[in-house]
C-alpha cells in the first residue's frame, strides 16, 4: 500500500477518534517502505492496543516494524497479547520496555516453552523412522538437517514453530523427507558407472533418465555461483521427494499443514527483491501444491509474480524448459545470493557424501548375497558334486521370477521369498529372506541381476563369480585342514565348512622379550613360585627308608638276598611324594587386526611372563596364534609346538606376534583340540588369550560366531581337555560366562594382576 493507502486505512481503524496529524505522519513515514503483507499485518492489531492505551498504540506501530522481523508474523497476535497484559499489569512503561526489548521478554522465554530436543524423542523417532525406511538408518545430530543415506542428521533441539507438539512432528517431517531424497532415487548416480540403471524386478529402474550430475552441471552453466546451484538442485530434488510423501504418507502431509501457515506468513508476495526471496517464493509453491486450500487459509501461489508453475506429480529431472525457467528467473536479477530461512529449516543436500555411502552399502549387500546364497544351496542340495545343482535346473532361456508368499508370515512353514525357475519353486530359508527384505528396502524392489544371479547359483550350474570364487578358495586352501562349524539356527555341523591354513609367522629381530623380562622381573619371580609350590599329581616313591607302607618288592628282594648271603637293602618302604608335574598348556593367541597397539602389548607381555613360569617349572607347553579371513582362509601360526624347546628362537617368534586380519575362534580352537588328544599328559589345558568376542570378515559374528566358538570349546571338554579365556576387552562379562563358563576366564586389564590370577587358575584345574 501507498501512504494515503495505509493513512485512510489506519483512520479508518482508531474511529471515531482524531489522532494528531504530526503523530500519524510519523507513524506513516515508518510502515510505507513495508510490505504489504507486514502492513496489513501491524495495522490489523491497531483496534486492540487503541482500545487500551493511544500512547501504547503509538509506540507499537513505530517500535514493530523494526522488531516484526525478529517476532515473526506468525507470533504477532501472541505477542500483542503479551504486550497489553504487561500493560494492565505495570502500566505504559513496562509494556514499552516488553515491546523494546522483545528477544529478552517475549521470544526467549517463548522458545524455551516449546524448544524440543532431539534426545527427548530419539527413541520413539528410531523407531518411526525404521519403520518408513523398512531397513536400519541411525539418527545423529548436526547443525543442519541432512543425510549421507545411511544416516539422517537433524538439529539437536527445535524451537520454530508455536508448540512442542509442532516442533516434534517437524522433526518427523524431516526425517521422512530426506529419507524420501534417498527412495526416489537422488544419489542413484554413483561415483561409479556400475550402480546407475539398475532394473528392477518390477521391471522399472531406480534412476531417471537424467544423470543428476548433469543437471547440476546444466545449472551452474546458467548461475556460476555454486550455493545457487546446490540450493537450485535441493529444490528439484526436494520438488520430487514431497510428492514421493503425498502418495505414500498422506497422513503426515495433512497434519503438517502447520508449515504453510509458516511460511506463508513469511513470504513476499509481490514480485521478489532478490534471488533469495526468489528461491524463497519457489520453495514454497512446492508445499502449496501438496495440501488442497481448504485445508489452510495460507496464501496461494496463485497471487505470487511467478512465471515458473512447479507440478509436484511431474519428473522435473526431465523436464529441461523448466529448469532453465527457474535459473533464468533466478539469474534476472543481479543480486547476492544469501540462503532463505526456508531452505535452512529443510537442510541441504550432500551428493557427494550420500552417493559415496550410499554405493559402500550396496557393494556390501552385494558381497553378503554372493556369500550366503552358495553356502545355503549347497546345504539343500545333495552330496555328491556332480549332483549338487540338478535339484534345480536353469539356462539363460529360463523363466526366471522373486516372489514374495503374501501368505508367509502366517504359516510359518513356507518362505516369505520364493524363487521359481521353469515353474519350480525353491524356498528360501529365514537368513536369505532377511537379506532379500534389506535388498528390497534398499533398491525399492529386488534388482534383476540378483534375480540372475540367484537363478544361476540354483540352477544348472556356478555363476561365474561364484566360479571364481571357489576356484580363488581352493588355492588358498592347499594343504589346509577342512574343519565343521555349529549352525545353532539349524541344530547342526555345517561339514567341512572352514579351512585351517598352518602358516609359518614371519620373525623379526626385536628386543621386545628382554624388555619385558627387565620391566616384569618382579611379576615373574612371583609366578615361578607359585607355580613350584603347586604340584600337580601324587605319586608313590618306592625303596625309601621310611615311609607309611611296606614295599612289597622291597621286601621280597630284601628276603632272597638275606638267604643267598647278600648285603640287604634297608630301604624297605614307600612313601606318597608330591613332585611329579604332568600338565601340558596349549596358548591360542588372538593375531586379529583389533589387537594392535596395547592391546596386543598386554598380550604379548601375559604371553612372555607365562612361557617363561612354565619353562621354568618344566611343563609341557605350546604357543599358536590365529587370525583369519572367511571361512576358506583361518591360518594357525605355530610359536612354539610341544616338542620344541624353549629357546631364544622362541622368544623372538613371541616379539614378532603382529596383528593381522579377523577373529574366527571356532576353527582352530578345533584344530587345537586335536592336537591336544596327541599328547598323553593327564592335566590338558587350552588356554585363549583374546581381546574380545569372535567375529570374522563374513557372517561369523555375532549369535552365530560366538555359539560355534562356544560349541568347540564344549566338544574341548568332552575329550577331558580344560579350557580357559584370558581377555582384554572390556565388554568381557557380557559374552564370557555362556563361551567359557562361569569361573573358566579373566578379565585382564593390568599386568601386574597377571600372577595371583594365573596361580588361581592352576589351583582350579588341578583340584
Amino acid at each position: 500500500m501507498n501512504r494515503d493507502e495505509c493513512r485512510e486505512l489506519f483512520l479508518d481503524l482508531v474511529k471515531p477518534a482524531h489522532p494528531n496529524e504530526w503523530e500519524t505522519d510519523e507513524v506513516l513515514d515508518v510502515i510505507e517502505d513495508l510490505r504489504e503483507v507486514e502492513q496489513h499485518c501491524l495495522l490489523a492489531q491497531v483496534p486492540a492496543i487503541w482500545a487500551v492505551s493511544h500512547s501504547l498504540c503509538f509506540s507499537f506501530l513505530l517500535s514493530g516494524p523494526e522488531k516484526l522481523q525478529q517476532v515473526g508474523l506468525s507470533q504477532v497476535p501472541a505477542w500483542i497479547r503479551a504486550i497489553l497484559n504487561r500493560y494492565e499489569a505495570g502500566g505504559l512503561a513496562l509494556a514499552r520496555d516488553y515491546i523494546e526489548n522483545v528477544e529478552l521478554r517475549f521470544l526467549e522465554p517463548r522458545r524455551n516453552a516449546q524448544r524440543i530436543s532431539l534426545a527427548e524423542i530419539l527413541s520413539r523417532l528410531k523407531l518411526f523412522v525404521h519403520g518408513i525406511a523398512g531397513r536400519g538408518v541411525e539418527l545423529a545430530e548436526s547443525h543442519r538437517a541432512w543425510t549421507d543415506t545411511s544416516t539422517i542428521y537433524v538439529p539437536e533441539s527445535l524451537d520454530w514453530f508455536d508448540s512442542k507438539e509442532e516442533n516434534s512432528l517437524y522433526y518427523r517431517f524431516l526425517t521422512v523427507l530426506h529419507l524420501s531424497l534417498v527412495k526416489i532415487g537422488t544419489f542413484n548416480q554413483s561415483i561409479t558407472s556400475g550402480l546407475s540403471g539398475e532394473q528392477l524386478v518390477d521391471g522399472s529402474h531406480n534412476d531417471g533418465a537424467q544423470s543428476i550430475k548433469e543437471i547440476q552441471n546444466q545449472i551452474y552453466n546458467s548461475t556460476q555461483n555454486k550455493l545457487l546451484t546446490e540450493d537450485v538442485l535441493f529444490l528439484i530434488q526436494i520438488r520430487q521427494a514431497l510428492g514421493y510423501m503425498k502418495d505414500h504418507y498422506p497422513g503426515l502431509l495433512r497434519r503438517s499443514v502447520f508449515l504453510k501457515n509458516f511460511w506463508s506468513q513469511r513470504m513476499c508476495i509481490d514480485a521478489p527483491a532478490n534471488k533469495s526471496e526468489a528461491m524463497a517464493l519457489l520453495t514454497y509453491c512446492c508445499f502449496h501444491a501438496l495440501i488442497d486450500d481448504q485445508d489452510c487459509g495460507s496464501l496461494s501461489p496463485d497471487s505470487f509474480a511467478l512465471p515458473v508453475k512447479i507440478n509436484c506429480q511431474s519428473d522435473l529431472s526431465n523436464d529441461h524448459n523448466t529448469i532453465e525457467s527457474i535459473t533464468r528467473y533466478l539469474m534476472s536479477d543481479s543480486s547476492d545470493y544469501t540462503r532463505p530461512a526456508i531452505l535452512e529449516q529443510l537442510g541441504y543436500l550432500d551428493l557427494t557424501s550420500g552417493m559415496k555411502e550410499q554405493f559402500l552399502r550396496r557393494e556390501a549387500l552385494k558381497k553378503k548375497f554372493l556369500l550366503v546364497i552358495p553356502s545355503f544351496l549347497s546345504e539343500k542340495a545333495p552330496e555328491s558334486p556332480e549332483n549338487r545343482f540338478d535339484y534345480v535346473k536353469s539356462s539363460p532361456e529360463s523363466d526366471l521370477a522373486l516372489k514374495k508368499d503374501k501368505d508367509g508370515s502366517s504359516r510359518s512353514h513356507r518362505s516369505k521369498w520364493q524363487l521359481e525357475i521353469n515353474s519350480k519353486v525353491v524356498n528360501l530359508g529365514p537368513e536369505i529372506n532377511e537379506l532379500l527384505d534389506e535388498i528390497s528396502a534398499e533398491y525399492g524392489a529386488i534388482p534383476q541381476s540378483y534375480v540372475n544371479l540367484l537363478a544361476g547359483l540354483g540352477g544348472g550350474g556356478h555363476h561365474q563369480r561364484a566360479r571364481e570364487k571357489d576356484e580363488s578358495e581352493e588355492i588358498n586352501q592347499g594343504d589346509g585342514i577342512q574343519v565343521d562349524e555349529w549352525d545353532f539356527r539349524r541344530n547342526g555341523y555345517r561339514k567341512n565348512w572352514s579351512t585351517v591354513i598352518i602358516k609359518t609367522i614371519q620373525e623379526t629381530k626385536t628386543s621386545f622379550t628382554q624388555q619385558v623380562l627387565e620391566k616384569q622381573r618382579g611379576a615373574l619371580s612371583r609366578i615361578s613360585r607359585e607355580f613350584e609350590m603347586m604340584m600337580i599329581q601324587e605319586q608313590f616313591v618306592r625303596r625309601q627308608s621310611e615311609g607309611a607302607d611296606i614295599d612289597i618288592d622291597a621286601l621280597v628282594e630284601a628276603r632272597a638276598d638275606l638267604k643267598g648271603g647278600s648285603l640287604v637293602n634297608e630301604n624297605l618302604y614307600t612313601r606318597l611324594a608330591r613332585n611329579h608335574r604332568d600338565i601340558s598348556t596349549c596358548c591360542l593367541v588372538d593375531m586379529s587386526n583389533s589387537t594392535e597397539g596395547w592391546v596386543g602389548q598386554i598380550i604379548k607381555e601375559s604371553l612372555v611372563l607365562l612361557s617363561e613360569a612354565m619353562h621354568k617349572v618344566g611343563d609341557s607347553f605350546a604357543i599358536y596364534g590365529f587370525s583369519g579371513m572367511r571361512r576358506s582362509r583361518c591360518e594357525l601360526m605355530p610359536i612354539k609346538r610341544f616338542k620344541e624347546p624353549y629357546t631364544e628362537n622362541i622368544r623372538t617368534r613371541i616379539g614378532s606376534i603382529m596383528p593381522r586380519d579377523y577373529t574366527r575362534m571356532g576353527p582352530p580352537i578345533r584344530v587345537m583340540a586335536q592336537k591336544l588328544k596327541e599328547i598323553s599328559s593327564r592335566s590338558r589345558l587350552l588356554l585363549v588369550i583374546s581381546d574380545g568376542k569372535p567375529e570374522d570378515y563374513d557372517d561369523y559374528k555375532g549369535d552365530y560366531a560366538i555359539e560355534d566358538t562356544r560349541k568347540a570349546l564344549l566338544e574341548l571338554r568332552g575329550s577331558g581337555i580344560h579350557s580357559f579365556g584370558i581377555t582384554i576387552d572390556r565388554q568381557a562379562h557380557e559374552y564370557l560366562p555362556h563361551l567359557f563358563g562361569r569361573g573358566n576366564y579373566v578379565y585382564i586389564n593390568n599386568i601386574e594382576r597377571l600372577p595371583s590370577r594365573i596361580s588361581e587358575l592352576y589351583r582350579t584345574l588341578t583340584n
